[in-house]
């Protein structure tokens, strides 16, 4: 998936639950949005980055009464390593910062992440409710390297709990996902780019191609 191309369907990407632990699965719609972009005075990059879930009115599952929930789950890993970057639980509810220290592309990289999730539900209108996960990260300039995983939501009430209480994923690498890997959308943040650099790359060039031909 690439940054701002648009919502992308995530078959069983989203759970519909009530009270009585009816649990089904449900496809969702998702997209991946940078927010803000800029360097620190110290010279790394902050960034913010918007995961948005739509949970579709129409593709509600019949449950067997009372009132719903709905999750998602969600992984990020680094690229170059393949180690998943883990936070408290997989089921979206969580509002965490952490620190991550990762070898990748053989060197050492720190990440810091405030992480942030929101739902709102809608009476009306084709969208019944939308779940929006913030990653404030902290990271070096020239690291690219960070991956974010949307993934299939687990496949009964019981082991999105236990998921919960008792994380077990923390040791999972990439390549651990199985089938997995080809359910979900994977989204790698992007090179930091210099808006300002750019822009006076872009002039530089135009003003080089207005002299050539003048001449």
């Amino acid at each position: 998936y690439r940054i701002g191309s648009g919502m992308r369907l995530l078959r069983n990407g989203g759970a519909a639950y009530n009270e009585d632990h009816d649990y089904k699965k449900m496809p969702v719609y998702c997209k991946i949005n940078i927010i803000e972009d800029q360097l620190t005075a110290t010279g790394e990059r902050s960034v913010k980055v918007a995961v948005t879930y739509h949970f579709m009115r129409s593709d509600l599952p019949i449950l067997s009464g009372g009132k719903f929930f709905n999750s998602v789950r969600f992984s990020q890993y680094d690229y170059y390593s393949g180690e998943l970057l883990h936070m408290t639980d997989s089921n979206g509810n969580e509002n965490v910062s952490c620190k991550w220290n990762v070898k990748s592309d053989d060197r050492e990289v720190s990440i810091l992440c405030d992480f942030s999730s929101d739902w709102s539900y809608s009476g009306s209108g084709e969208v019944l409710a939308e779940w929006v996960g913030t990653y404030q990260l902290t990271m070096p300039k020239d690291y690219d390297g960070f991956v974010i995983c949307l993934r299939p939501v687990f496949n009964s009430y019981s082991s999105q709990v236990s998921a919960s209480i008792s994380p077990s994923e923390g040791t999972l690498l990439l390549e651990d996902l199985g089938e997995d890997v080809s359910k979900s959308v994977f989204c790698r943040i992007p090179m930091y780019i210099d808006q300002e650099s750019t822009a006076a790359e872009l002039c530089s060039s135009s003003l080089l191609s207005e002299l050539t031909l003048d001449n």
